[in-house]
Protein backbone atom coordinates (compact mmCIF):
# COMPACT_ATOMS: atom_id res chain seq x y z
CA UNK A 1 0.00 0.00 0.00
CA UNK A 2 1.03 4.17 -0.64
CA UNK A 3 -0.48 4.44 3.24
CA UNK A 4 -1.09 2.02 6.09
CA UNK A 5 -2.08 3.48 9.71
CA UNK A 6 -3.33 1.38 12.74
CA UNK A 7 -4.11 2.70 15.54
CA UNK A 8 -3.19 -0.78 17.47
CA UNK A 9 0.51 -0.09 16.70
CA UNK A 10 1.27 2.45 19.15
CA UNK A 11 4.74 2.22 17.53
CA UNK A 12 3.57 3.80 15.06
CA UNK A 13 2.44 6.95 16.98
CA UNK A 14 4.81 9.48 18.62
CA UNK A 15 2.50 11.19 21.74
CA UNK A 16 2.58 15.00 22.41
CA UNK A 17 5.14 15.11 25.93
CA UNK A 18 3.07 16.03 29.45
CA UNK A 19 4.99 18.70 31.38
CA UNK A 20 7.07 20.13 28.58
CA UNK A 21 6.55 23.36 30.37
CA UNK A 22 7.09 22.31 34.01
CA UNK A 23 9.99 22.06 35.96
CA UNK A 24 10.62 19.00 38.46
CA UNK A 25 12.04 19.81 42.32
CA UNK A 26 15.47 19.18 40.70
CA UNK A 27 15.06 22.12 38.60
CA UNK A 28 14.63 19.45 34.87
CA UNK A 29 11.89 19.60 32.74
CA UNK A 30 9.20 17.37 33.98
CA UNK A 31 8.57 14.56 30.74
CA UNK A 32 5.52 11.93 30.25
CA UNK A 33 3.41 11.06 27.60
CA UNK A 34 -0.22 11.82 26.75
CA UNK A 35 -2.28 10.55 24.65
CA UNK A 36 -2.43 13.12 22.64
CA UNK A 37 -0.93 12.18 18.47
CA UNK A 38 1.95 14.28 18.07
CA UNK A 39 2.85 12.24 14.63
CA UNK A 40 1.33 9.25 13.33
CA UNK A 41 4.16 7.33 11.42
CA UNK A 42 3.16 5.21 8.12
CA UNK A 43 3.64 1.24 9.10
CA UNK A 44 4.42 0.59 5.11
CA UNK A 45 7.36 3.10 4.79
CA UNK A 46 6.10 4.85 1.33
CA UNK A 47 5.75 7.64 2.54
CA UNK A 48 7.33 9.89 5.99
CA UNK A 49 5.24 10.11 9.32
CA UNK A 50 2.48 12.26 9.52
CA UNK A 51 2.84 15.36 10.90
CA UNK A 52 0.23 17.74 12.67
CA UNK A 53 -0.35 21.67 13.41
CA UNK A 54 3.64 22.02 14.51
CA UNK A 55 1.56 23.58 17.86
CA UNK A 56 2.30 21.43 21.12
CA UNK A 57 -1.37 22.54 22.20
CA UNK A 58 -3.16 19.21 22.56
CA UNK A 59 -6.60 21.21 21.85
CA UNK A 60 -5.75 20.48 18.43
CA UNK A 61 -4.81 17.56 18.34
CA UNK A 62 -6.08 14.29 17.94
CA UNK A 63 -6.03 11.92 20.49
CA UNK A 64 -5.25 8.11 20.81
CA UNK A 65 -8.87 6.76 22.45
CA UNK A 66 -8.47 3.60 24.83
CA UNK A 67 -11.56 4.07 26.82
CA UNK A 68 -13.21 1.06 27.18
CA UNK A 69 -16.29 2.63 26.07
CA UNK A 70 -15.42 3.88 22.73
CA UNK A 71 -13.35 0.71 21.82
CA UNK A 72 -13.77 -1.00 18.04
CA UNK A 73 -14.10 -4.72 18.73
CA UNK A 74 -11.88 -4.01 21.60
CA UNK A 75 -9.23 -2.20 19.87
CA UNK A 76 -8.50 1.41 20.30
CA UNK A 77 -8.80 4.59 17.60
CA UNK A 78 -7.31 7.69 16.85
CA UNK A 79 -9.85 10.27 17.75
CA UNK A 80 -9.95 13.34 16.04
CA UNK A 81 -12.81 14.53 18.27
CA UNK A 82 -15.63 16.76 17.66
CA UNK A 83 -16.46 18.05 14.95
CA UNK A 84 -15.79 21.74 13.81
CA UNK A 85 -15.27 24.29 11.49
CA UNK A 86 -11.60 25.38 10.43
CA UNK A 87 -9.27 24.47 12.57
CA UNK A 88 -10.15 26.79 15.43
CA UNK A 89 -13.21 28.88 15.26
CA UNK A 90 -15.53 29.70 18.40
CA UNK A 91 -12.72 28.69 20.83
CA UNK A 92 -13.28 25.45 19.79
CA UNK A 93 -10.17 22.89 18.46
CA UNK A 94 -10.58 21.35 15.27
CA UNK A 95 -7.92 18.54 15.51
CA UNK A 96 -6.45 16.75 12.34
CA UNK A 97 -2.59 15.46 11.16
CA UNK A 98 -1.91 16.34 7.60
CA UNK A 99 0.60 14.31 5.56
CA UNK A 100 4.25 14.90 5.10
CA UNK A 101 3.49 14.36 1.15
CA UNK A 102 0.10 14.63 -0.81
CA UNK A 103 -1.13 10.87 -2.18
CA UNK A 104 -2.41 12.24 -5.75
CA UNK A 105 -3.12 8.71 -7.23
CA UNK A 106 -5.37 7.25 -4.73
CA UNK A 107 -7.38 4.40 -6.35
CA UNK A 108 -8.69 2.36 -3.36
CA UNK A 109 -9.19 3.16 0.47
CA UNK A 110 -10.16 0.79 3.39
CA UNK A 111 -10.98 2.99 6.62
CA UNK A 112 -11.83 1.93 9.92
CA UNK A 113 -14.21 4.91 10.63
CA UNK A 114 -15.87 5.93 13.82
CA UNK A 115 -18.72 8.57 13.19
CA UNK A 116 -19.98 9.23 16.74
CA UNK A 117 -19.34 12.88 16.31
CA UNK A 118 -20.65 12.78 13.10
CA UNK A 119 -17.76 11.48 11.29
CA UNK A 120 -16.31 14.84 9.98
CA UNK A 121 -13.70 15.18 7.13
CA UNK A 122 -11.81 11.95 7.26
CA UNK A 123 -9.71 12.67 3.90
CA UNK A 124 -9.19 16.21 2.96
CA UNK A 125 -6.53 18.71 2.46
CA UNK A 126 -4.49 21.35 4.37
CA UNK A 127 -3.53 24.30 2.67
CA UNK A 128 -3.41 24.80 -0.96
CA UNK A 129 0.18 24.90 -2.34
CA UNK A 130 -0.55 21.74 -4.44
CA UNK A 131 -3.58 22.70 -5.85
CA UNK A 132 -1.88 24.04 -8.68
CA UNK A 133 -0.41 20.96 -10.13
CA UNK A 134 -2.09 20.13 -13.33
CA UNK A 135 -4.64 17.10 -13.04
CA UNK A 136 -4.84 17.14 -9.04
CA UNK A 137 -7.32 18.56 -6.92
CA UNK A 138 -7.21 18.04 -3.70
CA UNK A 139 -10.34 18.38 -2.59
CA UNK A 140 -11.43 14.98 -3.97
CA UNK A 141 -12.90 13.88 -0.80
CA UNK A 142 -14.25 16.96 0.34
CA UNK A 143 -17.54 16.39 2.25
CA UNK A 144 -19.21 19.81 2.89
CA UNK A 145 -17.30 22.97 2.89
CA UNK A 146 -20.46 25.00 4.11
CA UNK A 147 -20.64 26.11 8.13
CA UNK A 148 -23.47 23.87 9.38
CA UNK A 149 -23.45 20.52 10.90
CA UNK A 150 -22.64 17.60 8.73
CA UNK A 151 -23.61 14.25 10.76
CA UNK A 152 -26.93 13.96 8.09
CA UNK A 153 -24.66 14.31 5.13
CA UNK A 154 -23.48 11.58 2.75
CA UNK A 155 -19.79 11.14 3.91
CA UNK A 156 -18.99 12.03 -0.34
CA UNK A 157 -21.29 14.89 -0.44
CA UNK A 158 -19.10 17.46 -2.43
CA UNK A 159 -16.41 15.37 -3.38
CA UNK A 160 -15.33 15.08 -6.86
CA UNK A 161 -17.12 12.92 -9.70
CA UNK A 162 -14.67 10.50 -9.53
CA UNK A 163 -14.95 9.49 -5.76
CA UNK A 164 -19.47 10.12 -6.03
CA UNK A 165 -19.02 7.41 -8.81
CA UNK A 166 -16.91 5.04 -6.67
CA UNK A 167 -17.43 1.41 -6.44
CA UNK A 168 -18.29 1.73 -2.30
CA UNK A 169 -18.62 -1.24 -0.10
CA UNK A 170 -19.60 -0.86 3.73
CA UNK A 171 -18.99 -3.49 6.31
CA UNK A 172 -18.51 -5.91 3.42
CA UNK A 173 -21.61 -5.05 1.25
CA UNK A 174 -21.61 -3.43 -1.85
CA UNK A 175 -23.46 -0.10 -1.64
CA UNK A 176 -25.58 1.27 -4.97
CA UNK A 177 -24.14 4.73 -4.81
CA UNK A 178 -21.04 6.12 -3.15
CA UNK A 179 -22.43 9.75 -2.87
CA UNK A 180 -25.03 8.88 -1.14
CA UNK A 181 -23.83 6.78 2.19
CA UNK A 182 -24.59 8.61 5.37
CA UNK A 183 -22.23 7.17 7.82
CA UNK A 184 -24.11 5.59 10.82
CA UNK A 185 -23.03 7.29 14.21
CA UNK A 186 -20.73 4.37 15.34
CA UNK A 187 -17.89 2.09 13.56
CA UNK A 188 -17.77 1.46 9.86
CA UNK A 189 -15.13 -0.42 7.47
CA UNK A 190 -15.38 2.52 4.38
CA UNK A 191 -13.69 0.64 1.38
CA UNK A 192 -13.34 2.75 -1.67
CA UNK A 193 -12.21 2.29 -5.44
CA UNK A 194 -11.64 4.36 -8.17
CA UNK A 195 -11.55 4.23 -11.51
CA UNK A 196 -8.95 7.17 -11.77
CA UNK A 197 -6.40 8.52 -9.07
CA UNK A 198 -7.64 10.79 -6.77
CA UNK A 199 -6.09 13.21 -4.36
CA UNK A 200 -5.96 13.84 -0.97
CA UNK A 201 -3.38 15.19 2.09
CA UNK A 202 -4.77 15.58 5.51
CA UNK A 203 -6.90 13.24 8.13
CA UNK A 204 -9.70 15.04 9.80
CA UNK A 205 -8.99 18.42 7.82
CA UNK A 206 -10.69 20.56 5.08
CA UNK A 207 -9.74 23.56 3.96
CA UNK A 208 -8.42 26.11 7.01
CA UNK A 209 -11.84 27.56 7.18
CA UNK A 210 -13.59 24.66 6.72
CA UNK A 211 -14.47 20.97 7.74
CA UNK A 212 -12.55 19.53 10.66
CA UNK A 213 -12.27 16.75 13.23
CA UNK A 214 -15.32 14.70 14.36
CA UNK A 215 -13.88 10.94 13.28
CA UNK A 216 -12.21 8.43 14.48
CA UNK A 217 -9.82 6.32 12.51
CA UNK A 218 -8.80 2.39 13.70
CA UNK A 219 -7.23 1.37 10.47
CA UNK A 220 -6.33 3.36 7.07
CA UNK A 221 -4.92 1.47 4.28
CA UNK A 222 -4.33 3.60 1.00
CA UNK A 223 -3.49 2.16 -2.42
CA UNK A 224 -2.08 3.99 -5.68
CA UNK A 225 -2.88 1.37 -7.68
CA UNK A 226 -6.04 -0.50 -8.88
CA UNK A 227 -6.10 -3.84 -6.56
CA UNK A 228 -7.15 -7.28 -8.50
CA UNK A 229 -10.61 -8.77 -6.54
CA UNK A 230 -8.84 -11.62 -4.80
CA UNK A 231 -6.51 -8.30 -3.05
CA UNK A 232 -9.87 -6.52 -2.81
CA UNK A 233 -11.69 -9.79 -0.68
CA UNK A 234 -8.32 -10.20 0.96
CA UNK A 235 -7.86 -6.50 2.64
CA UNK A 236 -11.57 -6.39 3.36
CA UNK A 237 -12.02 -9.71 5.26
CA UNK A 238 -8.57 -9.02 7.31
CA UNK A 239 -10.25 -5.72 8.28
CA UNK A 240 -13.85 -7.12 9.22
CA UNK A 241 -12.03 -10.15 11.34
CA UNK A 242 -9.97 -8.00 13.07
CA UNK A 243 -12.00 -4.64 14.05
CA UNK A 244 -15.63 -6.03 13.84
CA UNK A 245 -15.11 -9.42 14.73
CA UNK A 246 -16.45 -11.44 11.55
CA UNK A 247 -16.21 -15.55 11.79
CA UNK A 248 -14.83 -17.34 9.00
CA UNK A 249 -18.25 -17.61 7.53
CA UNK A 250 -18.74 -14.65 7.42
CA UNK A 251 -16.09 -13.95 5.03
CA UNK A 252 -16.47 -13.52 1.52
CA UNK A 253 -14.39 -16.56 -0.07
CA UNK A 254 -11.52 -15.61 -1.80
CA UNK A 255 -10.82 -15.50 -5.96
CA UNK A 256 -8.98 -18.26 -7.18
CA UNK A 257 -5.03 -17.33 -7.51
CA UNK A 258 -4.04 -16.42 -11.09
CA UNK A 259 -2.15 -19.45 -12.85
CA UNK A 260 1.11 -19.48 -14.42
CA UNK A 261 1.01 -21.34 -17.54
CA UNK A 262 2.88 -24.57 -17.49
CA UNK A 263 6.67 -24.83 -18.20
CA UNK A 264 8.56 -24.75 -21.08
CA UNK A 265 11.25 -27.45 -20.46
CA UNK A 266 14.69 -26.36 -21.16
CA UNK A 267 15.82 -23.09 -21.68
CA UNK A 268 14.77 -19.97 -24.03
CA UNK A 269 16.80 -17.30 -25.47
CA UNK A 270 15.57 -13.97 -26.88
CA UNK A 271 18.17 -12.45 -29.04
CA UNK A 272 19.03 -8.30 -29.45
CA UNK A 273 16.17 -7.19 -31.29
CA UNK A 274 13.64 -9.60 -30.63
CA UNK A 275 10.28 -8.59 -28.60
CA UNK A 276 8.71 -10.37 -25.82
CA UNK A 277 4.77 -9.30 -26.49
CA UNK A 278 3.24 -9.05 -22.98
CA UNK A 279 -0.89 -8.54 -21.86
CA UNK A 280 -1.78 -6.78 -18.64
CA UNK A 281 -5.82 -7.19 -17.44
CA UNK A 282 -6.44 -6.54 -13.67
CA UNK A 283 -3.34 -5.31 -12.85
CA UNK A 284 -1.52 -8.36 -13.59
CA UNK A 285 0.50 -10.36 -16.53
CA UNK A 286 -2.07 -12.56 -18.07
CA UNK A 287 0.50 -14.87 -19.13
CA UNK A 288 4.23 -14.26 -18.05
CA UNK A 289 7.06 -16.84 -19.70
CA UNK A 290 7.74 -19.62 -17.60
CA UNK A 291 10.34 -21.64 -18.30
CA UNK A 292 11.99 -24.97 -16.15
CA UNK A 293 15.62 -23.70 -17.13
CA UNK A 294 17.52 -20.65 -18.10
CA UNK A 295 15.62 -17.53 -19.75
CA UNK A 296 18.43 -15.75 -21.61
CA UNK A 297 18.57 -11.74 -23.17
CA UNK A 298 20.76 -10.64 -25.28
CA UNK A 299 21.82 -7.06 -25.52
CA UNK A 300 18.80 -4.72 -27.03
CA UNK A 301 16.13 -7.56 -26.20
CA UNK A 302 12.87 -5.46 -25.73
CA UNK A 303 9.59 -6.48 -23.26
CA UNK A 304 6.59 -4.78 -24.71
CA UNK A 305 3.29 -4.78 -22.21
CA UNK A 306 -0.11 -3.34 -23.28
CA UNK A 307 -2.79 -3.28 -21.38
CA UNK A 308 -1.26 -1.54 -17.97
CA UNK A 309 -3.01 1.37 -16.93
CA UNK A 310 -2.85 1.52 -13.08
CA UNK A 311 -1.34 4.04 -10.82
CA UNK A 312 1.74 2.89 -9.54
CA UNK A 313 4.27 3.36 -6.33
CA UNK A 314 7.85 3.54 -6.40
CA UNK A 315 8.62 -0.39 -5.52
CA UNK A 316 5.46 -1.90 -6.58
CA UNK A 317 6.74 -5.02 -9.21
CA UNK A 318 4.82 -6.49 -12.50
CA UNK A 319 5.70 -10.10 -12.63
CA UNK A 320 6.72 -10.96 -16.57
CA UNK A 321 8.51 -14.10 -16.25
CA UNK A 322 9.19 -16.97 -14.74
CA UNK A 323 12.83 -19.15 -14.82
CA UNK A 324 15.20 -21.22 -12.77
CA UNK A 325 17.50 -18.80 -13.89
CA UNK A 326 17.59 -15.20 -15.69
CA UNK A 327 20.80 -13.81 -17.47
CA UNK A 328 20.90 -10.51 -19.25
CA UNK A 329 18.04 -8.84 -17.83
CA UNK A 330 19.90 -5.83 -17.29
CA UNK A 331 20.27 -4.63 -20.16
CA UNK A 332 16.16 -5.21 -21.19
CA UNK A 333 14.29 -2.11 -22.72
CA UNK A 334 10.60 -2.04 -22.00
CA UNK A 335 7.83 -0.55 -23.54
CA UNK A 336 4.97 0.15 -21.66
CA UNK A 337 3.30 2.55 -24.23
CA UNK A 338 3.23 4.87 -21.73
CA UNK A 339 5.41 7.64 -19.88
CA UNK A 340 6.65 7.15 -16.10
CA UNK A 341 7.90 10.09 -13.96
CA UNK A 342 11.55 9.68 -13.30
CA UNK A 343 11.06 8.24 -9.78
CA UNK A 344 8.96 5.18 -11.32
CA UNK A 345 10.80 4.63 -14.18
CA UNK A 346 10.83 0.30 -14.11
CA UNK A 347 14.48 -1.64 -13.79
CA UNK A 348 14.48 -5.59 -14.49
CA UNK A 349 14.52 -7.61 -11.22
CA UNK A 350 14.92 -11.21 -10.95
CA UNK A 351 14.38 -12.20 -7.49
CA UNK A 352 13.29 -16.56 -6.39
CA UNK A 353 13.11 -17.51 -9.81
CA UNK A 354 10.71 -14.22 -10.81
CA UNK A 355 11.84 -11.73 -13.61
CA UNK A 356 10.07 -8.88 -12.66
CA UNK A 357 9.19 -4.93 -13.81
CA UNK A 358 10.32 -3.08 -10.62
CA UNK A 359 9.12 0.92 -10.55
CA UNK A 360 11.26 3.11 -9.09
CA UNK A 361 14.58 1.36 -9.69
CA UNK A 362 17.28 3.27 -11.76
CA UNK A 363 19.81 2.28 -14.73
CA UNK A 364 16.72 1.31 -16.96
CA UNK A 365 15.93 2.74 -20.37
CA UNK A 366 11.99 3.27 -21.38
CA UNK A 367 10.01 3.93 -24.70
CA UNK A 368 8.11 6.39 -24.54
CA UNK A 369 5.16 7.40 -26.93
Amino acid sequence: PALRLDATDTNSIAFVRAGMDEVGEDGKPKYGTTNFVWSWQDRSGRIAALKSNESINKDVRPFWNDNPADLCNGLPTVDFGECNHGWHNDNKPGRYLSLSRSLYNVRSVYMVLGSQAGGGQPLGCRGDEDLGQSGYNLKDFIRNSSLRPVAADPLFKNSGANVKNGELWINGALQDKAEEWVPSGGYDLVELHLEKGAAFNALGAGMAKELHGGCRIGELIVFERPLSEREKTATRNYLRKKWFGAGDAELAPLPAKPTLPAALQGNMKFASGSVLELEVENGAVVAPVAVSGRLEFRNGAKISVKGFDGEISAGDRLLVAVADECSGYEDIVFDFGRDFAPPYQPNAAFIGGKLYAVFGRRGLTVILR
